[in-house]
């Protein structure tokens, strides 16, 4: 589903996102070199969100997003990440693949799956954390993020996540432009669920291997900050090493273990 070198050596994060509503039922990292796992997922029309991080490589995600999946009662769904550039032939089999296909694939090593429940807290969105390298460039750490919070924060405080980066929004409103045209074979309504919250955040890493991050959970409405999070670490290895990655992962785990989540009551109640 998303197109990676062979040599990656970052994170790469799998969500099955609600199609109709945005919610986040399941995220997932993979173990590094991991190219398959398998969901088990409460029925309904999935979004599978696939996406590469990688702070000494550019991410090759330009086909993040499969065809909407749907699963039924007591099936599993099996996602393959794929490594290195298709063939030209395999792109072609995909283009011709019906609505909903699927290719099957062996069980992943990578982490525990974080599975949502149903979920009555506050609506959480992460979107805006950026990470500022030595040469210049920015890399995205909004799903490697989500993948940390969303055990416990879900888990432990009855968060609901939801997504609301534009991959996914551009995504939702094609596919609900095909099925106002009646070009879908099955009808599809996009209602998205609108966050009290959202977490976002900046980190930088200096020339010396200094790693400074900031993250903040905001509420919606009001705009008021109801939490923040600053810390300083040092990267050790060289940037491009899997070192560097593993500390930078590191960092931003630590940070977020440190951040307070908000409560039901935190938000503006604003629609």
């Amino acid at each position: 589903m998303t197109r990676l070198p062979r040599t990656f050596t970052g994170q790469t994060t799998l969500l099955a996102i609600s199609a109709g509503d945005g919610r986040i039922v399941a995220a997932r990292a993979l173990a590094r070199g991991g190219t398959r796992t398998t969901l088990s997922l409460p029925s309904d029309r999935y979004a599978i969100l696939v996406d590469a991080a990688s702070p000494t490589e550019r991410p090759h995600n330009d086909d993040g997003i499969g065809p909407l999946v749907r699963v039924r009662p007591g099936r599993r769904a099996t996602v393959t990440v794929a490594l290195g550039r298709p063939s030209a032939e395999a792109d072609d089999r995909r283009s011709q693949a019906p609505p909903g296909h699927r290719r099957s694939g062996d069980r992943s090593t990578g982490q525990p799956l974080a599975l949502a429940a149903a979920a009555s807290g506050p609506v959480v969105t992460v979107n805006g954390i950026n990470l500022s390298l030595p040469d210049g460039s920015r890399i995205s750490l909004d799903d490697p993020a989500l993948t940390d919070l969303f055990p416990a924060w879900h888990d432990q405080d009855g968060i609901t996540f939801v997504e609301t980066h534009q991959q996914f929004t551009d995504f939702a409103q094609r596919e609900q432009d095909l099925s106002d045209s009646g070009r879908l074979g099955e009808p599809y309504h996009f209602d998205p669920i609108t966050p009290d919250f959202t977490v976002s955040g900046d980190a930088r890493i200096d020339s010396k291997g200094r790693m400074s991050i900031t993250i903040e959970v905001r509420a919606r409405c009001s705009g008021q900050v109801i939490a923040r999070i600053t810390i300083t670490r040092r990267v050790r290895g060289k940037p491009g090493s899997i070192g560097y990655a593993v500390g930078i992962t590191a960092a931003l785990a630590d940070a977020l273990s440190r951040l307070q989540p908000p409560s039901a009551t935190g938000g503006c109640g604003c629609a």
